[in-house]
């Protein structure tokens, strides 16, 4: 949902139904609280499924809410003196999360992501958008299994092949795995990186990184 761009055009070319709700509310202060003595709301709607010409259907709503009487007397928050507990404690788990996406075997992760990689630069260069999409998903799974050591070997490979470094850098950052975050936190302080590709990838690494003890130690 995060990614999803909304139609700047379509809502004002079409806008089937539209309306607007009001809510009143009276309360009331007492030496035993506050009680909401009335609540009023009201509902206009607009309704038109067909684009009609001439006019569209209005709907009407409204509802009244009003306090009778009280059964029992509310009872007030005792006024005791709270004791400093100390701080809160977070406990992260360690176990690595999968996605919702079909898994595949993963035998040999050197292997597999030298071959997905290509794979995946060869598909979208085809224009075979789907197929692209499936390998990198696939790249996405190789990296969260993936050592620094294989994940920088691989690096080292297609670092100066500028048709692998996008698609390199989007899968390490949706990977969101602890090495997959060292990896980039050493990258940009290396200077390995420009500019442009440490302004795109840190913000997608901190979205889609797992909050654990070890990702909190590298952020820091």
């Amino acid at each position: 949902m995060s990614y999803i761009r909304p139609c700047p055009t379509c809502s004002p070319k079409v806008r089937n139904i539209k309306g607007t709700v009001m809510f009143t509310y009276k309360m009331k202060y007492d030496d035993s609280g506050v009680s909401l003595m009335s609540a009023t709301s009201e509902q206009v709607y607009q309704i038109s499924p067909f684009n009609e010409p001439n006019a569209a259907a209005v709907m009407e709503a409204r509802q009244e809410l009003s306090l009778v009487g009280v059964k029992r007397t509310p009872i007030s928050a005792p006024k005791t003196q709270l004791q400093n507990q100390g701080s809160l404690r977070y406990h992260f788990s360690g176990e690595l999360l999968q996605m919702p996406i079909p898994l595949i075997r993963i035998k040999n992760p050197d292997l597999q992501l030298t071959e997905t990689l290509r794979q995946l630069v060869q598909n979208n260069e085809k224009g075979d958008t789907k197929e692209a999409s499936a390998k990198f998903l696939q790249m996405v799974q190789l990296f969260r299994v993936a050592t620094l050591d294989q994940i920088e070997a691989l690096w080292l490979q297609f670092v100066n092949e500028l048709s692998y470094r996008p698609w390199f850098l989007s899968a390490i950052c949706a990977a969101g795995a602890t090495d997959t975050f060292r990896f980039l936190k050493q990258k940009i302080h290396d200077e390995k990186l420009n500019i442009w590709e440490a302004a795109a990838t840190l913000p997608l690494a901190f979205h889609f990184v797992t909050p654990n003890k070890q990702t909190l130690e590298v952020a820091s």
